[in-house]
């Protein structure tokens, strides 16, 4: 039994540690509701897909920064990410950081750059400031009143296609992303607290990735978990022996 749970264990640890979380179904829309990413150790790839003919226009997962400084989450191919039409072309993409209660931190439309322009990118503003070469001469918009700076936590992070925006009850934008494209912009002061999202008509149906740095998973399973996932995954693997 020992050799089992031992076995087990080191199946689920390949399994947690491929670095890598794929949509489970439908993520919610948010915010705050999200999906909660799981595994162990370092985050790096958050892939899913929009299909806006079927109600599906935008995905919000529950992230943890745990390096401010080097923090990233780029759908830009340059930075390890993508997003792609049905029909092979590029995807538009919108991104935002939202704190754990559904209040706005950050978004940003088109990281500038490249042959995948219209790619976004969330990051601490001291390091967008800081690379404007690859961000674009827009750098950052302080709309609120204190300047925004990451600390390591659990954190929203929502992805949708152009334009959809997030919205307070009586339809006013949570950012002004729009003025510049480029920019990363913060909260719009003349917004309220988020209500619901734009979501117009539309059948673009798009795949992405979205690269992270500096990021793990918003939960870590219990030891117990682990163990329960890797005896599952042995119990699939002898059965495949058999049938072979």
């Amino acid at each position: 039994m020992k050799q089992l749970l031992v076995i087990a264990f080191a199946f689920a640890s390949t399994a947690a540690l491929a670095q890598v979380w794929t949509e489970l179904g439908d993520a919610p829309e948010g915010v705050p509701a999200h999906q909660e990413t799981m595994g162990v150790g370092a985050l790096t790839l958050i892939e899913g897909g929009i299909y806006r003919g079927t109600g599906d226009h935008t995905d919000t997962y529950c992230i943890t920064i745990t390096d401010p400084g080097t923090f990233f989450a780029s759908t830009k191919i340059s930075m390890g990410g993508y997003a792609l039409t049905a029909t092979g072309g590029f995807g538009d993409t919108r991104m935002w950081l939202w704190n754990m209660n559904g209040g706005l931190l950050l978004a940003n439309d088109d990281h500038a750059g490249g042959t995948d322009g219209l790619k976004s990118t969330i990051t601490d503003p001291s390091t967008f400031v800081a690379t404007t070469g690859a961000f674009g001469t827009a750098g950052t918009v302080a709309a609120t009143a204190t300047p925004i700076s990451l600390t390591p936590g659990q954190y929203l992070l929502s992805i949708s296609y152009f334009p959809n925006d997030p919205d307070d009850a009586v339809g006013v934008d949570q950012a002004t992303i729009g003025s510049p494209f480029t920019a990363l912009h913060g909260k719009n002061p003349a917004s309220g607290a988020f209500d619901h999202w734009e979501n117009a008509a539309g059948t673009t149906a798009w795949t992405y990735g979205i690269a992270l740095r500096g990021a793990s998973y918003c939960v870590v399973p219990e030891p117990a978990t682990i163990v329960a996932l890797g005896i599952g995954a042995l119990g699939l693997l002898v059965a495949r022996r058999r049938k072979g």
